[in-house]
């Protein structure tokens, strides 16, 4: 049997491992920014989805530059503090953005410690600084893909708007402006992740057990 596309595809989602494959999200569980926004819109998601990014890369790739040097007892102030002055720095960027700051409350100062940050920089430290940076925005973006889906979808079909203007929804599903329906709607993403991996895997495996028989026919 040929297994030469399952190896090829199962790679690509290697070199782009967090995008989809370990997505931060879906896969890992990075559910909590969800829950504690309140009221998640378009624009709140995708800052939202900005500090954490704010918080990891930084952190990720002078993790993998200077992590050595530094003793472990001194390593998670240390990292903390440079997320959270990159936070903060962001924060004073965009402080003309009050209600969208006031949407993301408690969040704001938990992202300097998310779990992609504490992965990258302490757990798992990248060697390169070219890798540290390559997995720490493909991270990200996996996250800002769900947080902008998820956000726009509970904002069009709860609130009846996007990007702030209003706009008529097929239907209305007001609990989806809940804090809980982030995590209804993340298992069931999950679950697409996963039915939509099998698909693939399973399309493949029927097109080179095809191949194999044609070849046996043959000879």
């Amino acid at each position: 049997m040929n297994l030469r596309l399952i190896r090829r595809y199962r790679n690509r989602l290697s070199r782009t491992s967090g995008l989809l494959k370990n997505n931060p999200v879906v896969a890992l569980g990075m559910t909590m920014p969800f829950v504690i926004v309140p009221t998640l819109s378009l624009r709140a998601g995708l800052l939202m989805s900005a500090f954490l990014a704010a918080a990891t890369i930084p952190s990720a790739v002078l993790a993998s530059l200077v992590g050595r040097k530094i003793p472990p007892l001194f390593s998670l102030p240390f990292y903390g503090a440079v997320s959270t002055g990159c936070v903060l720095l962001l924060r004073f960027c965009v402080s003309g953005q009050a209600l969208l700051l006031e949407d993301l409350g408690v969040y704001v100062p938990l992202a300097a410690f998310n779990g992609m940050m504490l992965e990258l920089a302490l757990v798992h430290p990248r060697r390169r600084a070219s890798d540290a940076l390559h997995d720490a925005v493909m991270m990200c973006f996996g996250f800002l893909l769900v947080a902008a889906f998820l956000s726009a979808l509970r904002e069009f079909l709860g609130s009846g708007s996007l990007w702030g203007v209003p706009l008529t929804a097929p239907i209305r599903i007001r609990g989806l402006v809940l804090p809980f329906s982030g995590f209804i709607l993340i298992g069931f993403l999950s679950a697409l992740f996963r039915r939509v991996d099998s698909i693939i895997i399973g399309r493949m495996l029927r097109a080179s057990r095809r191949t194999a028989k044609q070849g046996g026919d043959a000879v």
